[in-house]
Protein backbone atom coordinates (compact mmCIF):
# COMPACT_ATOMS: atom_id res chain seq x y z
CA UNK A 1 0.00 0.00 0.00
CA UNK A 2 1.11 3.47 -0.85
CA UNK A 3 1.98 5.68 1.84
CA UNK A 4 -0.19 8.80 2.54
CA UNK A 5 1.46 12.45 1.43
CA UNK A 6 0.41 14.91 3.33
CA UNK A 7 0.34 17.43 0.59
CA UNK A 8 -0.97 21.02 0.59
CA UNK A 9 -4.79 22.03 0.10
CA UNK A 10 -7.05 24.87 0.79
CA UNK A 11 -10.30 25.09 2.75
CA UNK A 12 -12.41 27.94 3.92
CA UNK A 13 -11.94 26.14 7.29
CA UNK A 14 -8.63 26.34 7.27
CA UNK A 15 -7.72 29.45 6.04
CA UNK A 16 -10.11 30.61 9.06
CA UNK A 17 -7.67 28.73 11.23
CA UNK A 18 -4.53 30.09 9.95
CA UNK A 19 -5.89 33.41 10.36
CA UNK A 20 -7.02 32.39 14.06
CA UNK A 21 -3.15 31.53 14.64
CA UNK A 22 -0.97 30.05 12.43
CA UNK A 23 1.09 28.01 15.29
CA UNK A 24 -2.82 26.47 15.74
CA UNK A 25 -2.77 25.89 12.11
CA UNK A 26 0.53 24.43 11.71
CA UNK A 27 -0.73 21.76 14.86
CA UNK A 28 -3.63 20.66 13.17
CA UNK A 29 -2.52 20.55 9.90
CA UNK A 30 1.40 19.13 10.04
CA UNK A 31 2.37 18.36 13.79
CA UNK A 32 -0.74 15.85 14.22
CA UNK A 33 0.52 13.88 11.00
CA UNK A 34 1.06 10.31 11.88
CA UNK A 35 -0.61 10.31 15.04
CA UNK A 36 -2.77 7.67 14.28
CA UNK A 37 -0.01 5.83 13.27
CA UNK A 38 1.38 2.93 16.16
CA UNK A 39 4.51 3.74 16.64
CA UNK A 40 4.53 7.57 16.47
CA UNK A 41 5.86 9.80 18.56
CA UNK A 42 3.62 10.21 22.10
CA UNK A 43 3.54 13.84 21.23
CA UNK A 44 2.55 13.19 17.89
CA UNK A 45 0.10 11.25 18.87
CA UNK A 46 -1.37 13.19 21.48
CA UNK A 47 -1.65 16.48 18.72
CA UNK A 48 -3.64 14.16 16.53
CA UNK A 49 -5.77 13.20 19.75
CA UNK A 50 -6.72 16.62 20.37
CA UNK A 51 -6.96 17.83 16.58
CA UNK A 52 -10.33 14.55 17.01
CA UNK A 53 -11.87 16.44 19.96
CA UNK A 54 -14.54 18.67 19.80
CA UNK A 55 -16.58 21.36 21.49
CA UNK A 56 -20.17 21.90 22.19
CA UNK A 57 -20.67 24.49 19.61
CA UNK A 58 -18.96 22.60 16.99
CA UNK A 59 -20.61 19.67 17.79
CA UNK A 60 -24.12 21.19 17.76
CA UNK A 61 -23.57 22.80 14.26
CA UNK A 62 -22.29 19.23 13.01
CA UNK A 63 -25.11 17.16 14.43
CA UNK A 64 -27.94 19.28 12.87
CA UNK A 65 -25.94 19.81 9.57
CA UNK A 66 -26.17 15.50 9.29
CA UNK A 67 -29.77 15.72 10.48
CA UNK A 68 -31.01 18.00 7.70
CA UNK A 69 -29.18 16.16 5.41
CA UNK A 70 -30.54 12.75 6.17
CA UNK A 71 -34.12 14.49 6.15
CA UNK A 72 -33.57 15.78 2.41
CA UNK A 73 -32.06 12.38 1.47
CA UNK A 74 -34.94 10.61 2.86
CA UNK A 75 -37.33 13.44 1.04
CA UNK A 76 -35.47 12.03 -2.17
CA UNK A 77 -36.01 8.86 -2.07
CA UNK A 78 -39.89 9.50 -1.32
CA UNK A 79 -40.40 8.94 2.31
CA UNK A 80 -42.88 10.69 4.82
CA UNK A 81 -41.46 13.50 6.60
CA UNK A 82 -42.38 13.80 10.37
CA UNK A 83 -40.86 16.82 12.29
CA UNK A 84 -41.10 15.96 15.41
CA UNK A 85 -39.33 12.22 14.81
CA UNK A 86 -36.80 14.14 13.52
CA UNK A 87 -36.31 16.16 16.45
CA UNK A 88 -36.53 13.21 18.87
CA UNK A 89 -33.96 11.44 16.84
CA UNK A 90 -31.21 14.50 16.94
CA UNK A 91 -31.75 14.74 20.44
CA UNK A 92 -31.25 11.08 21.02
CA UNK A 93 -28.35 10.86 18.94
CA UNK A 94 -26.98 13.90 20.87
CA UNK A 95 -27.80 12.18 24.47
CA UNK A 96 -25.97 9.11 23.19
CA UNK A 97 -23.01 11.52 21.78
CA UNK A 98 -22.47 13.23 25.30
CA UNK A 99 -22.35 9.51 27.10
CA UNK A 100 -20.10 8.36 24.78
CA UNK A 101 -17.88 11.35 25.17
CA UNK A 102 -17.90 11.58 29.29
CA UNK A 103 -17.19 7.53 29.00
CA UNK A 104 -14.33 7.17 26.56
CA UNK A 105 -10.83 6.87 28.96
CA UNK A 106 -8.39 9.91 29.49
CA UNK A 107 -6.06 9.60 26.49
CA UNK A 108 -8.17 7.94 24.58
CA UNK A 109 -8.50 8.60 20.53
CA UNK A 110 -12.65 9.01 20.22
CA UNK A 111 -13.69 6.45 17.40
CA UNK A 112 -14.83 7.41 14.10
CA UNK A 113 -18.06 8.87 14.50
CA UNK A 114 -18.04 9.68 18.23
CA UNK A 115 -17.13 12.09 19.81
CA UNK A 116 -15.16 13.70 22.71
CA UNK A 117 -15.33 16.97 23.96
CA UNK A 118 -12.17 19.14 25.15
CA UNK A 119 -15.24 20.12 27.89
CA UNK A 120 -14.98 16.58 29.17
CA UNK A 121 -11.36 16.53 28.11
CA UNK A 122 -9.78 19.68 29.97
CA UNK A 123 -10.43 20.40 33.39
CA UNK A 124 -10.00 24.25 32.64
CA UNK A 125 -12.94 23.81 30.07
CA UNK A 126 -15.93 22.33 32.04
CA UNK A 127 -18.96 23.71 31.95
CA UNK A 128 -21.79 22.94 34.14
CA UNK A 129 -24.52 20.36 33.16
CA UNK A 130 -27.49 23.19 32.56
CA UNK A 131 -25.06 24.75 29.28
CA UNK A 132 -25.24 21.08 27.91
CA UNK A 133 -28.80 21.49 28.31
CA UNK A 134 -29.00 24.65 26.51
CA UNK A 135 -26.99 23.70 24.00
CA UNK A 136 -28.76 20.66 23.18
CA UNK A 137 -32.19 22.13 23.39
CA UNK A 138 -30.90 25.10 21.13
CA UNK A 139 -29.92 22.29 18.07
CA UNK A 140 -33.30 20.99 18.61
CA UNK A 141 -34.81 24.57 18.29
CA UNK A 142 -32.39 24.52 14.90
CA UNK A 143 -34.02 21.74 13.50
CA UNK A 144 -37.07 22.84 14.15
CA UNK A 145 -36.87 26.53 12.41
CA UNK A 146 -35.22 24.72 9.16
CA UNK A 147 -38.98 22.90 8.69
CA UNK A 148 -40.65 26.58 9.00
CA UNK A 149 -37.93 27.81 6.69
CA UNK A 150 -38.21 29.47 3.65
CA UNK A 151 -36.12 27.08 1.22
CA UNK A 152 -38.07 23.51 2.98
CA UNK A 153 -41.12 25.26 1.38
CA UNK A 154 -39.27 25.86 -1.39
CA UNK A 155 -38.20 21.94 -1.46
CA UNK A 156 -41.40 20.50 -1.01
CA UNK A 157 -43.15 22.39 -4.26
CA UNK A 158 -40.70 21.78 -6.49
CA UNK A 159 -39.77 18.04 -5.76
CA UNK A 160 -37.39 15.44 -4.91
CA UNK A 161 -35.63 15.88 -8.59
CA UNK A 162 -34.59 20.08 -7.25
CA UNK A 163 -31.94 18.46 -5.00
CA UNK A 164 -28.74 18.81 -6.52
CA UNK A 165 -26.46 18.33 -3.45
CA UNK A 166 -27.53 17.91 0.17
CA UNK A 167 -24.26 18.46 2.32
CA UNK A 168 -22.71 14.53 2.03
CA UNK A 169 -20.15 14.87 -0.88
CA UNK A 170 -16.60 16.67 -0.14
CA UNK A 171 -15.94 18.81 -3.48
CA UNK A 172 -13.08 19.65 -5.02
CA UNK A 173 -11.79 22.63 -7.17
CA UNK A 174 -7.79 22.15 -8.87
CA UNK A 175 -6.34 25.29 -8.49
CA UNK A 176 -2.69 26.67 -8.81
CA UNK A 177 -0.81 29.18 -6.93
CA UNK A 178 2.77 30.17 -8.33
CA UNK A 179 3.14 26.33 -9.69
CA UNK A 180 1.92 24.89 -6.77
CA UNK A 181 -0.92 22.25 -7.99
CA UNK A 182 -3.64 21.89 -4.75
CA UNK A 183 -7.18 20.85 -4.36
CA UNK A 184 -9.67 23.26 -2.74
CA UNK A 185 -12.23 21.86 -0.50
CA UNK A 186 -15.59 22.27 0.03
CA UNK A 187 -18.73 21.14 1.29
CA UNK A 188 -22.13 22.34 -0.43
CA UNK A 189 -25.17 22.06 2.23
CA UNK A 190 -27.73 22.78 0.10
CA UNK A 191 -27.93 23.37 -4.04
CA UNK A 192 -31.66 23.06 -5.47
CA UNK A 193 -32.30 23.37 -9.11
CA UNK A 194 -34.92 25.67 -9.63
CA UNK A 195 -36.24 27.37 -12.94
CA UNK A 196 -33.86 30.46 -12.47
CA UNK A 197 -30.87 28.68 -12.09
CA UNK A 198 -29.27 27.18 -9.52
CA UNK A 199 -29.83 28.38 -5.22
CA UNK A 200 -26.57 27.21 -3.06
CA UNK A 201 -27.99 27.46 0.60
CA UNK A 202 -25.37 26.99 3.99
CA UNK A 203 -27.12 26.27 6.93
CA UNK A 204 -25.70 28.40 9.96
CA UNK A 205 -26.11 27.44 13.66
CA UNK A 206 -24.17 30.25 15.30
CA UNK A 207 -25.21 34.03 14.85
CA UNK A 208 -26.07 35.72 12.15
CA UNK A 209 -23.02 37.23 10.30
CA UNK A 210 -23.67 38.05 6.70
CA UNK A 211 -20.80 39.67 6.08
CA UNK A 212 -18.08 37.26 7.10
CA UNK A 213 -20.13 34.08 5.39
CA UNK A 214 -20.05 35.59 2.28
CA UNK A 215 -16.60 34.51 0.46
CA UNK A 216 -17.43 31.11 2.03
CA UNK A 217 -20.71 31.42 -0.77
CA UNK A 218 -18.60 33.33 -3.06
CA UNK A 219 -16.49 30.11 -3.11
CA UNK A 220 -19.62 27.54 -4.06
CA UNK A 221 -20.88 29.46 -6.55
CA UNK A 222 -16.99 29.17 -8.19
CA UNK A 223 -17.45 26.02 -7.39
CA UNK A 224 -20.75 25.51 -9.74
CA UNK A 225 -19.25 27.95 -12.52
CA UNK A 226 -15.93 26.04 -12.45
CA UNK A 227 -16.98 22.34 -12.04
CA UNK A 228 -21.10 22.09 -12.59
CA UNK A 229 -20.95 25.16 -16.21
CA UNK A 230 -23.59 27.33 -14.47
CA UNK A 231 -22.93 30.67 -15.94
CA UNK A 232 -22.26 32.98 -12.67
CA UNK A 233 -25.86 35.13 -13.39
CA UNK A 234 -27.37 31.81 -12.93
CA UNK A 235 -26.41 31.16 -9.10
CA UNK A 236 -27.81 32.96 -6.05
CA UNK A 237 -26.16 32.05 -2.58
CA UNK A 238 -27.91 32.82 0.67
CA UNK A 239 -27.08 31.41 4.45
CA UNK A 240 -29.94 30.65 6.32
CA UNK A 241 -29.48 30.63 10.04
CA UNK A 242 -31.81 28.06 11.50
CA UNK A 243 -30.87 29.75 15.08
CA UNK A 244 -33.05 32.18 14.20
CA UNK A 245 -36.79 32.10 13.82
CA UNK A 246 -36.47 34.08 10.80
CA UNK A 247 -38.06 32.20 7.76
CA UNK A 248 -36.80 34.51 4.49
CA UNK A 249 -33.35 33.66 3.44
CA UNK A 250 -32.01 36.56 1.20
CA UNK A 251 -30.24 35.52 -2.17
CA UNK A 252 -27.18 37.05 -3.80
CA UNK A 253 -26.75 36.93 -7.14
CA UNK A 254 -22.88 35.71 -8.64
CA UNK A 255 -21.60 37.34 -11.14
CA UNK A 256 -18.17 37.35 -13.35
CA UNK A 257 -16.67 39.76 -10.97
CA UNK A 258 -17.34 38.25 -8.14
CA UNK A 259 -16.04 35.06 -9.36
CA UNK A 260 -12.26 36.96 -10.42
CA UNK A 261 -12.40 38.68 -6.38
CA UNK A 262 -13.02 34.81 -5.37
CA UNK A 263 -10.30 34.09 -7.30
CA UNK A 264 -7.97 36.51 -5.93
CA UNK A 265 -8.87 35.79 -2.44
CA UNK A 266 -7.85 31.88 -3.11
CA UNK A 267 -5.06 33.32 -4.71
CA UNK A 268 -3.49 35.37 -2.01
CA UNK A 269 -4.70 33.05 0.90
CA UNK A 270 -2.65 30.46 -0.06
CA UNK A 271 0.24 32.20 -0.90
CA UNK A 272 0.68 33.59 2.34
CA UNK A 273 0.14 30.23 3.77
CA UNK A 274 2.64 28.80 1.05
CA UNK A 275 5.15 31.47 2.03
CA UNK A 276 5.78 29.02 4.98
CA UNK A 277 5.91 25.86 4.13
CA UNK A 278 9.38 24.32 2.93
CA UNK A 279 8.04 21.42 0.63
CA UNK A 280 4.00 21.69 0.15
CA UNK A 281 4.02 18.27 -1.95
CA UNK A 282 5.82 16.40 0.74
CA UNK A 283 4.32 18.10 3.43
CA UNK A 284 7.60 19.81 5.45
CA UNK A 285 6.71 22.52 7.05
CA UNK A 286 9.30 23.69 10.24
CA UNK A 287 6.86 24.71 13.48
CA UNK A 288 9.16 27.65 14.05
CA UNK A 289 7.88 29.77 10.36
CA UNK A 290 4.46 29.28 11.76
CA UNK A 291 4.57 31.71 14.53
CA UNK A 292 2.17 31.69 17.40
CA UNK A 293 -0.88 34.42 18.07
CA UNK A 294 -1.14 34.30 21.97
CA UNK A 295 -4.57 35.91 23.43
CA UNK A 296 -6.79 35.16 26.18
CA UNK A 297 -9.76 33.99 24.13
CA UNK A 298 -8.15 32.27 21.50
CA UNK A 299 -5.93 30.26 23.26
CA UNK A 300 -8.26 29.13 26.02
CA UNK A 301 -10.85 28.35 22.91
CA UNK A 302 -7.86 26.09 20.75
CA UNK A 303 -7.41 22.26 21.10
CA UNK A 304 -3.96 22.40 21.03
CA UNK A 305 -2.71 25.14 23.85
CA UNK A 306 -1.66 21.81 26.33
CA UNK A 307 1.05 20.84 23.94
CA UNK A 308 1.81 24.92 23.02
CA UNK A 309 4.50 26.14 24.77
CA UNK A 310 3.69 29.75 23.80
CA UNK A 311 -0.10 29.05 25.07
CA UNK A 312 -1.95 32.49 26.97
Amino acid sequence: MASLVNSFSYSPSQWGQFETCHRQYWFSRYGSWGGWEKNCHPLTREIYRLKKLSNRYLWSGSRVHEAISGILKSFQAGNPIDPELEKQKLLQRMRQDFRDSKSLPPGEIPPKGSYRFVEHDDQEMAIIDSAWKEIVEKSVVALENFFLSEPWEWIRSLGPDCLLRTDEILESIPFQTDGVDFPVYLSIDLAINDPEGLIILDWKTGKPSPKSHQPQLDLYAYYAVKKLDCPPDKVRTGAIYISSPERKVTLEYSSGKIMEETHARIETHTRTILSKIQDPFNGIANKDEFAPTPGAYSCKSCFFRRVCENAY
